[in-house]
């Protein structure tokens, strides 16, 4: 991550290829359009942020990838303008767009199932929070004490096991269950750059991006667009630029609006 070069500083490059190119904007929401917080409710999109994206979106195609369930990041964001990828990429909504996966249905109603035994099941530990988001389903362990961390790990596989089509995955402090469908950020972006083909013809994908699951994402893009991670960690990354926090996120996004107006 130290050798990545960050993408303030590198905006003469990035200018020049969107210059050539027509971008459109990926975004994760947590940990990039928000700080990370200690409950995922608390998270809240700022006024100047929201400002900043409704007038990117009237200029560039736009979209958020996020793990939250459409219903959430609506109720965060509420720019109808913008493409919305939830739950990892498995609902894609926009406003002229809607898609799921055809093979996710008849995994639902286990999803569902494997919700009401973890939650039985964990009812004994203090401050651990679950999320069923239709078509996944996430566990926060931020707040739990670290000795049962182990545990909790265990019975989500115990419920993978014994619920077949579904995969644990990990991200900053949640584990989530997926269902093992070949979809990810990555699949999801190009989804909706095949409809934006459609309407604004071939796109340049930038995608910015701070958790694990944002990988899939700047792998799928990195011969053909821009990845920017966020967040100097020592982890490997598939991005090629670097942006430290929020901050530098909106600074960057101030950026782009000015080379894209």
């Amino acid at each position: 991550m130290s050798l990545l070069p960050n993408a303030i500083q590198s905006a003469g490059i990035i200018e020049a290829r969107i210059k050539n190119g027509n971008p459109a904007l990926f975004l994760d929401f947590d940990g990039t359009l928000t700080p990370i917080v200690a409950r995922p409710e608390l998270a809240n999109l700022s006024a100047e942020m929201k400002k900043l994206l409704t007038n990117l979106s009237i200029h560039i195609p736009l979209g958020i990838l996020s793990g939250r369930s459409h219903e959430d990041l609506w109720r965060k964001v509420q720019i109808s303008e913008i493409y919305y990828g939830t739950c990892h990429g498995l609902e894609l909504k926009g406003p002229d767009f809607s898609w799921n996966p055809p093979e996710i249905g008849p995994l639902l109603p286990l999803l569902k199932t494997m919700h009401e035994n973890l939650s039985q099941k964990t009812q004994m530990i203090p401050k651990i929070l679950f999320e069923f988001k239709t078509y996944s389903l996430a566990l926060h362990y931020r707040q739990v004490a670290t000795e049962k961390i182990p545990y909790l790990e265990k019975i989500l596989e115990e419920q993978i096991a014994a619920h077949p089509g579904f995969i644990k995955t990990r991200g900053k402090m949640v584990f989530e269950i997926l269902p093992d469908l070949p979809w990810d950020k990555g699949t999801a972006l190009r989804q909706l750059q095949k409809h934006f083909l459609k309407k604004f013809g071939p796109t340049l994908p930038i995608f910015i991006g701070d958790d694990l699951t944002d990988e899939n994402a700047f792998t799928t893009i990195q011969k053909d667009g821009i990845g920017i991670r966020v967040g100097n960690t020592s982890r490997k990354t598939a991005a090629s630029y670097l942006l430290n926090d929020v901050a530098e996120v909106m600074t960057f996004l101030k950026q782009l609006a000015g080379w894209t107006r």
